[in-house]
């Protein structure tokens, strides 16, 4: 069997509770067949937001909104590039030091490799694949350091059909009763969540006539600088629990003192 046909009996036998959780169904099947520590899909929005639609565990899913909070890593350069992007944790330090900071501190993982999702000659998404820092084993035997070209190799056919998949273009040999049509398995409490960041944007640019990327940016620099995710700062905007006034002011909150 290949891990192609693994992956397909792996989300095809456990998914269950209707399309909303086969995002996250896909991510742990992935994870589970190429051996990786963390699994996670987003695509990009036609409003130019990146969406997280599942991930295998939440410290993957925090690895995707680090990405998002300071706007840039690896699954935005496969996603934008329409190629694969791999890095250990002293390439992402040297690439987006920002996002090293964060994502070194805050999830255990050491390795990323994002593949683009695509679709003709033009890329939806992303799927990241993450590990932990190669390390001893209990019976004493040393993890291998990642090699990235045969994680590559192996993933790609799995990134492909987890595209077909989503666009409700999967093979028939995907059983009927899980085939997807349109696009449900976006009604996902991360999704809905993300979707806040236009909400918030327009409050900030109606308090302080900022243009849609400065206020995104504004955003972005107090999440960054309150040791939060923009997903939080978000939600604060949103249910009032910050005045979109103060943002304007410089001042940086206490880490965590929103979330």
């Amino acid at each position: 069997m290949s891990l192609l046909d693994d992956f397909t009996r792996q989300w095809t036998s456990t998914l269950s509770g209707g399309p909303a959780l086969l995002p996250s169904t896909l991510a742990r099947a992935c994870a589970g067949v190429l051996g990786v520590d963390g699994a996670g899909i987003s695509v990009m929005s036609g409003s130019g937001i990146r969406l997280p639609l599942g991930a295998s565990d939440d410290s993957a899913a925090l690895a995707e909104r680090l990405q998002f909070t300071i706007g840039e890593g690896p699954c935005f350069q496969a996603q934008q590039s329409g190629r694969p992007v791999h890095a250990d944790a002293a390439a992402m330090s040297a690439r987006w030091p920002a996002l090293a900071q964060e994502h070194l501190q805050r999830t255990p993982f050491r390795f990323v490799l994002s593949l683009p999702l695509l679709r003709s000659q033009s890329s939806i998404g992303a799927l990241d694949l993450y590990r932990r820092a190669p390390g001893a084993q209990a019976s004493g035997v040393q993890e291998p350091a990642v090699d990235a070209e045969q994680l590559t190799a192996a993933a790609a056919p799995i990134a492909a059909s987890i595209t077909s998949i989503l666009l409700g273009t999967a093979p028939q040999e995907v059983p009927v009763q899980v085939q997807v049509s349109g696009a449900s398995w976006l009604d996902t409490p991360a999704v809905l969540s993300r979707e806040q960041v236009w909400i918030a944007i327009g409050m900030v640019n109606v308090v302080l006539r900022l243009d849609a990327d400065d206020a995104l940016a504004l955003l972005r620099a107090h999440a960054y600088a309150g040791g939060q995710t923009l997903d939080e700062v978000v939600d604060a905007v949103v249910s009032q629990r910050i005045d979109p006034a103060s943002l304007g002011t410089g001042a940086a909150p206490e880490p965590g003192a929103q979330g």
